[in-house]
């Protein structure tokens, strides 16, 4: 399947072994957290997501995470269809707030606001060509909408 096949480029190519299946570490309180050094490695089993200082997203930082976790683990449909589901939420949210705090400079076309927002969509249309590809009549998968780049 895709998945086995991207687990296998990405062990053979980057040495990047897939994810056990565990439960994602829970996100440390700020005053136990340390200072991210030049070692510290995004894929290592003791790496931590960091606050962003806003607990609403860190809680949907965290929620996502363990979908996309379940989604490694169980590599379906269903956990696809809640990864994308989880994901279009959060991003919408997220993009709201940035836009309504003026984070990034939203309204720039060149802005930080503006490649967060292009980070979203091309994140999103990954999933929604994997979801298409399962797309049947009648199918009870969920048809998603994709950006025009990858429809």
């Amino acid at each position: 399947n895709a998945w086995s096949h991207v687990e296998e480029l990405l062990h053979r190519n980057f040495g990047i072994l897939p994810l056990p299946p565990q439960r994602a570490p829970k996100r440390k309180k700020a005053e136990e957290k340390k200072e991210v050094t030049e070692n510290e490695d995004i894929l290592s089993p003791n790496w931590v997501l960091p606050s962003v200082g806003v607990s609403s997203m860190d809680n949907e930082h965290e929620e996502c995470e363990e979908a996309l976790a379940l989604l490694l683990r169980h590599p379906d449909v269903e956990a696809l269809t809640k990864v994308m589901e989880l994901l279009t939420e959060h991003f919408q949210h997220e993009e709201s707030l940035m836009k309504a705090s003026g984070f990034g400079r939203p309204g720039e076309k060149f802005s930080p606001y503006a490649n967060h927002v292009k980070d979203h969509e091309r994140i999103l249309d990954i999933g929604c060509v994997e979801l298409a590809k399962h797309q049947q009549p009648n199918s009870s998968v969920p048809e998603m909408k994709c950006s025009e780049a990858s429809a």
